[in-house]
């Protein structure tokens, strides 16, 4: 049976703790074993603000038998001012460009 759930940042950091203790593994020994300074565990477990998704998938990964999939982005067209992607007018600049000058060959 496949377990499939969608994990918020802060989800996510609280499974990838319970995963490493449950292990029995110390915040030194992951650091140890995940090739990072010890402060990073610390980072990916109690602060999910940050940006740690990759590494609190390598916590889970390793330290469970589940597997991350993701991050799920979810794109969505804006309402009202609509305009092609790679096709918005570029804004001005205040100068105006100039046509290069050719010289005239010596001969």
């Amino acid at each position: 049976m496949q377990v499939r759930a969608v994990l918020d940042q802060t989800q996510l950091a609280a499974l990838a703790k319970r995963c490493r203790v449950v292990a029995g593994k110390s915040r030194a020994q992951a650091a140890r074993d995940m090739g990072i300074k010890h402060p990073g565990i610390f980072h990916a477990e109690e602060s999910p603000k940050r940006s740690l998704a990759k590494l609190r998938k390598r916590l889970i990964e390793a330290y469970s038998n589940l597997r991350v999939i993701g991050p799920i982005y979810v794109l969505t067209e804006k309402q009202g001012n609509r305009t092609r992607i790679g096709r918005a007018p570029l804004p001005p600049t205040g100068k105006k460009k100039q046509k290069p000058r050719l010289e005239p060959l010596a001969g």
